[in-house]
């Protein structure tokens, strides 16, 4: 184990070019790991679709889209009860789900489920469990405490309170044994966390973590939210200027600093102190929450209720760690007096349980192939017809449609193209696939009556598919454009014409010869999809 002398000084008496170079070192320790690399682009690629103002719903859908066991999670999770306040039905598809929750809803919930998969193999498994529920109960609690005070920003705190102490979270997993150090020292010497931290790893879990979450490009009021608060707490103004930044980073801040202690106080104090601690916490933050006692007890009520609804669906044994076992065995109480209640003392009742031995499950077996495709079609033809009745924005709702053939036929590339009139061409203009930029970008044609493949089928409005685009029967019928844009054998192509006039194109294909092949129960169902698809456009005539 690296660590710098135990005789070292408190972290704020050390200097800051110490610190630098001690972040250096441990950012490059980190880096080596070989799961960092990828866990930091996936995150630095969401927080840069989700930031940006070019990027679009489809670009988001298409990133989580790549991951099979994340989209399977999204679903589950914002199908649960925990969601259940967006209505709209059942939710099948990602571009759905975004479209109804919101780009930063998806947005935390996708980065939830990686940061979960990231931890779940690791040796620590059972204690960084323990402390993911932490994190989701802190993140979850000030997201309901600020719609409860502000119904605005709340997916903002939440996600700024899950990464409050992402430096420890990181510290269990990339240095478990400094990090036991750091414990021993915490227990033996009576010091505080940033203290024992800053003898082992010369820098405070709180310096690790900003530091890690600027190389990951995350925005700044979550790298703001990680600094602790003044002395202090600032009080809460009454009004929320939108344009006051300074004032909405010190609101999140202390959304993140309070959830993070009063989940710290439910975690680890006992029975009989516990209600008269989570009324302190309370008393001082009341000049800066203006939330009543009630309403923030009720907020911590539902805040369990959810946490546990979110462990069922991703599938955690809350009975596999201690902050689980707590939460789980909570039993509302009423309080109509003025004894410090909550919640039954928060379910004190902890049973004894076998955490060096837990370890995440994943989803239960899925079904046979055939059933989970005609499931997906049929559910992503529910979400359509949804989106109809809502009278949804056109392209949100061709989107559902691509996604939903994208899943539930396993194609390597869906686009939609449509009619450029002024140019007489068909242009692609999104999709979902390996590099569907690329694609896209390259993916238009002419429609000037040439006598190709993709002329014809436009202009008789007939559905084809292509086994092996070599065949001696097709190839001359091919296009050169096509086979510079991508390298795959078979394709399928499903004009959508309105009164005999061309007005959009779905292309889907597969890598392999004779890879595109549709049973008749699929056929019916892509002619739903067709139908729905002419629907959505008619009605934004």
């Amino acid at each position: 184990m690296e660590k710098i002398s135990d005789a070292a000084a408190p972290a704020d008496t050390v200097s800051e070019e110490f610190r630098n170079s001690m972040l250096e070192f441990l950012l490059e320790r980190i880096g080596h790991q070989k799961d960092f690399p990828a866990l930091a682009e996936s995150i630095v690629t969401i927080n840069r679709i989700a930031s940006s103002e070019e990027e679009s719903i489809a670009s988001l859908s298409n990133f989580i889209l790549k991951d099979f066991a994340l989209t399977n999670k999204l679903l589950k999770l914002v199908n649960s009860a925990s969601f259940a306040h967006f209505g709209g039905g059942a939710i099948s598809t990602v571009s759905r789900a975004v479209a109804l929750l919101g780009f930063d809803a998806v947005k935390n919930v996708a980065i939830t489920l990686l940061l979960l998969n990231h931890l779940k193999n690791c040796r620590q498994a059972s204690f960084l469990k323990d402390e993911f529920l932490h994190v989701l109960f802190s993140g979850v609690l000030a997201r309901e405490i600020s719609h409860r005070a502000l119904a605005r920003g709340t997916e903002e705190a939440f996600i700024c309170a899950m990464f409050h102490n992402f430096g420890r979270l990181l510290a269990m997993y990339y240095f478990s044994e400094e990090d036991r150090e750091a414990h021993r020292i915490m227990a033996g010497r009576h010091v505080d966390e940033d203290t024992a931290a800053a003898q082992v790893l010369g820098v405070t879990y709180r310096e690790l973590g900003m530091a890690v979450a600027r190389s990951w490009r995350f925005p700044e009021q979550i790298i703001y939210s990680m600094s602790t608060l003044p002395e202090i707490p600032t009080p809460y103004p009454a009004t929320n200027p939108a344009s006051d930044h300074a004032l909405n980073m010190d609101k999140l801040r202390m959304l993140a600093v309070f959830a993070n202690e009063l989940c710290a106080t439910i975690a680890h104090t006992s029975c009989e102190a516990m209600p008269y601690e989570i009324r302190g916490i309370i008393a001082r933050y009341a000049d800066s929450l203006p939330l009543t006692e009630r309403q923030l007890l009720d907020a911590v009520d539902k805040t369990m209720n959810e946490v546990i609804q979110y462990a069922n669906v991703i599938q955690i044994d809350l009975q596999k760690t201690p902050f689980g076992r707590r939460i789980s065995q909570t039993e509302y109480i009423s309080r109509t007096d003025n004894t410090p209640r909550i919640s039954n003392v928060l379910g004190c009742a902890v049973t004894p349980g076998n955490d060096e031995e837990a370890e995440f499950c994943d989803a239960a077996a899925p079904d046979a192939e055939d059933n989970a495709t005609l499931g997906i079609l049929t559910a992503g033809i529910g979400d359509i017809s949804e989106a109809l009745v809502d009278e949804s924005p056109l392209s949100n709702t061709l989107r559902v449609i691509l996604e939903t053939l994208y899943r539930g036929l396993g194609f390597r590339h869906v686009l939609l193209c449509t009619v450029d009139t002024h140019r007489n061409t068909m242009e692609a203009r999104f999709g979902f696939g390996a590099e569907i930029e690329a694609l896209v970008a390259n993916f238009k044609f002419p429609l000037d009556g040439h006598a190709d493949l993709f002329q014809a089928a436009v202009a008789k409005g007939a559905d084809i598919v292509i086994a092996n685009i070599d065949h001696p029967h097709v190839r001359a019928s091919i296009p050169e454009w096509y086979r510079r844009a991508t390298t795959t054998q078979t394709f399928a192509l499903f004009p959508l014409n309105l009164r005999n006039v061309p007005v959009a194109l779905i292309y889907a294909d597969k890598e392999d010869v004779g890879g595109i092949a549709f049973r008749e129960s699929e056929r019916g169902l892509l002619r739903t999809l067709r139908n729905q698809a002419l629907l959505a456009i008619r009605q934004s005539l």
